[in-house]
Parts: structure tokens; C-alpha cells; sequence
């Protein structure tokens, strides 16, 4: 038990991105008000950090190709992230993926 988190509590994680904690599948609303405690004590990077700087790229971007378009220019489209993962961090991986 570490700061009133139990072992369970951590097991409702999948792991991390970028030290952003991702729960396991669709939590149960019991599940669900343990997820929002830990996260509450959590001092690092939140998930709506990474929603905002995914939500200023996808508008940055939609601006981008609007002024192209407008100057009749081709389109082209930027890169997007790549992710590699091997073993334990693939989970959190594709739980991030699932969540948007």
C-alpha cells in the first residue's frame, strides 16, 4: 500500500504513456471511482494533457490543409506518432490506441 493505493488498485492500470496511467478495459463504476482516486493523487501528466496537445494537432492540422486548399495547392498530410512496443508496454500500447 503505498499513499492509501492498494495492489488492486494498481492492477486496474494497464501501464503507462508518457506517464499517463491507462485503465484496463471498461471499468465498472466501483472500478471506475478507484481509477479517478489513484489518478487524483497522481502529480504527474493527466489524460486530458494528452488530449489537449492531440486536440491542438488535429486543429493545427485542419488549418493547415484549409490555407492549402484555399491556395489550390496540393494536399499533403503530416506524420502522425509512431509507437513501437515490445512485451509489457505493447499493452498499454494498444489500450492507448482504444482510448483515443
Amino acid at each position: 500500500k503505498i499513499a492509501n493505493v492498494e495492489k488492486a488498485d494498481w492492477d486496474l492500470f494497464v501501464g503507462d504513456i508518457g506517464g499517463v496511467l491507462l485503465e484496463k478495459g471498461k471499468p465498472t463504476k466501483a472500478e471506475a471511482a478507484r481509477i479517478t482516486a489513484v489518478r487524483t493523487l497522481w502529480t504527474g501528466i493527466k489524460p486530458e494533457h494528452h488530449a489537449l496537445v492531440a486536440k491542438k494537432a488535429f486543429e493545427a492540422e485542419r488549418e493547415r490543409q484549409k490555407k492549402k486548399k484555399e491556395q489550390n495547392k496540393e494536399m499533403s498530410f503530416t506524420p502522425g506518432v509512431i509507437a513501437l512496443a515490445i512485451g509489457e508496454k505493447s499493452s498499454a500500447i494498444l489500450q492507448a490506441i482504444e482510448l483515443g
